[in-house]
């Protein structure tokens, strides 16, 4: 083991590390809270641009416990994204007190320190222990606005739900233990049990423990009862985060285990994993169809979303690996661009109802159009970024003839449109009860909106590079 090479290969998690320590001795020592916002965005851009020095340090550190691949290099290139986006949405969210910046920012960067460490991980027992550290801050996060009871609620229900998913991945991965003496995925590639033996049995039960707790952080059905009830209750910055950061994680650990070193087809799952895609993203879109609340509605917008991401990684295929990772970078601005524009609304009119959106354009068009932006992208209209999204997912599935499959996401896709078209109607075409125009949204928050608004755009006019970018990223399946 290089040590020197060892720390030169997580030393964007160390800055990381020390910005998040910074931000909370800040919190009780800094004058003026809100630079604080700033020092954890400055963290976050300065590991960014110490990712390509990392990526040069070799393959593998720390014991063969964290590896150096194109796969680890996007989901950590990601997840900076996904956090840096974030804090520019927890400086525009009015909600977030000054006393409680510190630690709210070094709980942030601390829960993206654990995400990049767990998708460089090949390691079992390091992936389990960076999703608990996850998990455990989630917990908190999820409950920090502590004068509001739907904020305390969505903390216990995220602590419950999370305890048993974690409890059953840890008891799979002890099964695997049991079964190889060894918790390293690329050990336990090369002794897989023989069909028809009692170990193979196990083997199987044991992967089925880890797809379900993996299952819970990227909201498949069934594991998904939890989300819209804690994206209601928790700060808006903070649902936001969990539809992306943890699901991100999530889903680079399925590919991980279930894509880069076993198969769907190890345990005849292929099947069973296309019927949880198309449950998931059938579910999520019906149940948004009556929600009346902005924040469950997109919780149940996450979920379907999630069964299209699902599809292209229940493939197996090379094609489905890479239109996974360009759905989620995609997914990363439509989602991040909408709860912007919800927090830029609840700033001023404390909105949490679908009704309170009606008229408006005629008071706020910036978010208005914005918001309008990233929901039809979302429901995958041309020329959007979302469309690009959806087609490379769906020409995945017939490539793979997976027709049952494709029709499936196709009429989600129309369904989505519906409860999507609905909000974009009350902005536009329903007079407001109020005329007076909306008072201006922070900086930070007209940034944000306009950097999601142009990158929808111009991905859904331009998507080569994007596509040329993750073309030489994305691992081919087994």
């Amino acid at each position: 083991m290089n040590s020197a090479l060892d720390l030169q290969f997580v030393f964007p998690e160390v800055i990381l590390l020390v910005c998040a320590l910074g931000s909370l001795m800040g919190g009780v020592m800094a004058p003026r809270k809100k630079l604080l916002g700033f020092l954890a965005l400055l963290g976050i851009v300065s590991a960014g641009l110490l990712l390509p020095l990392s990526s040069q340090a070799g393959s593998m550190f720390f014991s063969r416990m964290l590896v150096n691949d194109p796969f680890s290099v996007f989901f950590r290139q990601l997840l900076l994204i996904i956090s840096g986006l974030v804090v520019l949405l927890s400086m525009g969210y009015e909600g977030l007190e000054n006393e409680d910046s510190g630690e709210y920012y070094f709980f942030l960067l601390l829960m993206t320190i654990s995400m990049m460490l767990a998708v460089s991980s090949t390691h079992l027992l390091l992936m389990y222990i960076a999703l608990e550290t996850v998990s455990i801050i989630s917990y908190l996060v999820a409950g920090y606005d502590k004068r509001d009871k739907y904020s305390s609620e969505a903390g216990i229900k995220y602590f419950i739900f999370g305890a048993l998913s974690t409890g059953i991945l840890l008891y799979g991965v002890t099964l695997i233990y049991g079964l190889f003496g060894t918790l390293d995925l690329t050990v336990i590639v090369q002794h897989l049990p023989a069909a028809g033996t009692p170990q193979q049995g196990a083997f199987f039960l044991a992967l089925l423990l880890i797809f379900a707790g993996l299952g819970f952080k990227c909201s498949l059905v069934p594991f998904h009862m939890w989300t819209p009830d804690v994206y209601q209750g928790a700060p808006t910055p903070v649902a936001a985060f969990f539809s992306i950061g943890p699901k991100a994680m999530g889903f680079a650990l399925l590919l991980r285990v279930f894509t880069q070193h076993f198969s769907w087809g190890t345990f005849n799952g292929t099947t069973a994993a296309l019927v949880i895609a198309a449950l998931t993203m059938t579910v999520g879109n019906i149940m948004a169809l009556t929600q009346t609340h902005i924040k469950r509605l997109l919780g149940y917008s996450t979920i379907a979303q999630a069964g299209y991401i699902f599809a292209g990684a229940a493939l197996g295929t090379a094609a489905g690996n890479q239109a996974v990772l360009i759905y989620l970078f995609i997914y990363t601005v439509m989602n991040v661009g909408a709860f912007g524009a919800v927090i830029a609304l609840g700033n001023t009119q404390k909105s949490r109802y679908i009704e309170d959106y009606v008229g408006l354009y005629k008071r706020d068009p910036v978010t208005a159009v914005a918001l309008t932006v990233c929901l039809l992208s979302l429901a995958g209209i041309p020329p959007l970024a979302g469309f690009l999204a959806k087609f490379t997912i769906l020409a995945a599935i017939v490539d793979a003839k997976h027709i049952p499959l494709a029709v499936v996401l196709v009429i989600n896709s129309v369904v989505a449109l519906y409860y999507y078209a609905r909000l974009i109607k009350n902005m536009f075409f329903e007079e407001p009860s109020s005329p007076s125009p909306l008072p201006s949204k922070p900086p930070a928050l007209q940034v944000l909106l306009i950097l999601c608004v142009l990158a929808n755009i111009f991905i859904g006019l331009w998507p080569q590079p994007l596509i040329d970018w993750l073309t030489c990223l994305f691992l081919p399946s087994n």
